[in-house]
């Protein structure tokens, strides 16, 4: 009987302190994941590969199918994906890419048939009627630099260096923005140099008020104009709001927040609204090289929207609605993507495009080695620094609590089971041997 009891007891004691090790693990795993909740690669990162492979060769066969249709929009697009298919297969011959010999020879063969489409497209946009518009594309979207890595956005830059007065001057750079483009690569009738920024184009470009599409011409003029080599003069025109680069995170972080206000507010079910998503993830992602913008979540809608013919059409989406408010009315670039007829009926050439160009990105960054998945914002900012700092130590803080945590409670758990028991099980004998003796006396 009385061995039934130290065996309760010792099962009671050792299924607490199992438990109480449990939560202790538990907790000090939730605190590690948030402190290290922006690395979102998906855990199957190897189907993922395959899925976003599978994704850019329906999209292609959609532009082979339809090239005599497709748009100047949705040859940049595909543009933009040769740029960076080209950097990932630059990866894969280097040997720093993870992707099987499969996958890895699909994206080359992927690269290959882009190029070759392009060639194409292009040929039937020269003998087009918009062959001008065509022209000025052409200049103004020559490959940009892309990124060594990624780096983390710190929302905070956005209020971070001091405002001009006349940058929130409410210039709606969408409607500008070819002119001043046109200032930067040095080409209007009134042959002014290149990387010319007049007041009004600068006060559109710093505009840290504007929202969705005018954003992403923000942030494109910044891009041409860094790759013209004006980077000196736009830093010393920057200077009051900290450097050029201080401008563009301060754009993105105006971007992310409206990305996610949007997403709150039931943000993805309108097909027009796709179109900003995506270029609002490729400008950040892509050229700027923001990793807040490269999310397993936002890949998994962009390959959800994909129809069986490999385009872009309308259905539900699995984030439910962006608001209309999103796609002003009065803006040039929001003119309407027609549907391709054919087998591909309802598909867009734009969005299409936009998604393509995505993808691509991408696959570049998910398939690139962790060493060169994140880097800190090139920052000048000593609190930032300290910030990056006291976020560094608080990891480091994490691991070495949990860690002595779970050693202390090791140690008390051998300690318990062993000496109490021994302890306990002396008691017993003490009644055990007394109650003979009050028998005896009976």
């Amino acid at each position: 009987m009385n061995y039934k009891k130290r065996e309760n007891i010792s099962e009671t004691r050792m299924k607490a302190i199992l438990t109480t090790l449990i939560l202790v693990i538990g907790l000090f795993h939730e605190c590690s994941s948030l402190a290290l909740i922006d690395n979102k690669l998906p855990h199957h990162i190897s189907s993922t590969y395959d899925l976003m492979i599978n994704g850019l060769e329906s999209l292609l066969q959609f532009y082979k199918r339809n090239f005599k249709e497709i748009t100047v929009d949705g040859y940049i697009g595909l543009l933009k994906a040769k740029e960076y298919l080209g950097a990932t297969v630059e990866n894969i011959d280097k040997g720093l890419s993870p992707l099987s010999t499969q996958q890895a020879n699909q994206v080359k063969q992927i690269f290959e048939n882009c190029s070759v489409l392009l060639i194409h497209i292009e040929a039937v946009l020269v003998n087009s009627s918009s062959s001008k518009q065509y022209d000025l594309f052409k200049m103004v979207h020559t490959p940009h630099p892309i990124p060594n890595q990624l780096i983390s956005l710190r929302l905070s830059n956005v209020h971070s260096g001091a405002l001009d007065k006349d940058s929130t001057a409410g210039v709606k750079f969408a409607n500008i923005s070819d002119m001043c483009l046109m200032d930067i690569i040095g080409t209007r009738k009134r042959h002014q140099p290149a990387c010319t920024f007049s007041d009004i184009c600068w006060k559109g470009i710093t505009n840290y008020h504007a929202r969705n599409f005018d954003i992403i011409h923000q942030l494109f003029a910044i891009f041409v104009g860094q790759k013209l080599n004006c980077t000196n003069k736009m830093n010393v025109l920057a200077q009051k709001l900290g450097g050029i680069e201080n401008v563009k995170a301060a754009l993105c972080s105006r971007i992310y927040r409206q990305m996610y206000t949007n997403l709150n507010n039931n943000a993805l079910n309108k097909m027009q609204s796709w179109e900003l998503f995506l270029a609002q993830i490729y400008i950040c992602g892509g050229p700027a090289g923001f990793q807040k913008f490269v999310d397993a979540q936002f890949l998994s809608a962009i390959l959800h929207w994909q129809s069986n013919t490999g385009c872009l059409k309308s259905s539900h989406s699995i984030f439910s609605s962006l608001g209309s408010e999103l796609l002003p009315q009065n803006t040039l670039v929001t003119s309407s993507d027609h549907p391709i007829g054919g087998i591909d009926k309802a598909c867009y050439s734009r969005r299409s495009a936009a998604a393509t160009s995505v993808l691509s990105m991408y696959l570049r960054w998910f398939s690139g080695k962790k060493e060169i998945f994140i880097l800190p914002t090139p920052t000048n900012s000593t609190a930032a620094n300290r910030m990056e700092s006291n976020e560094f130590l608080t990891i480091i803080g994490l691991i070495a609590i949990g860690a002595a945590l779970i050693a202390a409670f090791l140690s008390i758990s051998v300690v318990y089971c062993i000496c109490p028991l021994g302890r306990k099980g002396h008691e017993y004998q003490k009644l055990q041997s007394k109650e003979p003796s009050k028998n005896a006396d009976e």
